[in-house]
């Protein structure tokens, strides 16, 4: 009868965790208790943004991995839209053309002007160092260091 009886609490334990768990170990509730710590995940062509708690290997925050069919794991940062959907702030040294026009007041000519500026002179020190590129003033940056970081 006991041995009957943990027999039985084992299997309904393995049937709550298989009802709570995907095939991949990530809770099917998405309840994001660490905020602003998220990690994209991509799987054979399918993407979705997991808190970074739940990845399966050592990430920063704001990555993107993806899993190759052949088993090989790619790794870098997330798209800027991504980066701005979820609050987190986009690298200035690292960012594309793409990444920056995602940034609500810059164009196409402004990311252009940054990353030549970046290229030329070298990595930002600082968000003021943006006050050098030409098509941004005071009231520019004001408004979009809240999306970057050095």
């Amino acid at each position: 009868m006991k041995k009957e009886f943990i027999v039985i609490i084992l299997v309904l334990s393995l049937v709550a965790i298989e009802l709570t768990y995907d095939n991949r170990g990530f809770p099917l509730k998405e309840e994001f208790s660490h905020k602003r710590q998220y990690v994209e995940i991509v799987q054979k062509g399918k993407g979705r943004v997991y808190p970074i708690i739940l990845s399966p290997v050592t990430v920063g925050n704001g990555e993107r991995l993806e899993f190759l069919d052949d088993g090989s794991l790619l790794k870098g940062p997330m798209t800027g839209d991504k980066l701005i959907l979820f609050g987190l702030a986009i690298d200035l040294n690292r960012a594309g053309i793409y990444d920056l026009v995602a940034i609500p007041g810059v164009g196409y000519k402004t990311a252009k002007s940054i990353i030549d500026r970046r290229e030329k002179e070298g990595k930002f020190k600082s968000l003021n160092d943006l006050l050098k590129v030409r098509g941004i003033g005071k009231k520019r940056l004001d408004k979009i260091k809240l999306y970057l970081n050095v």
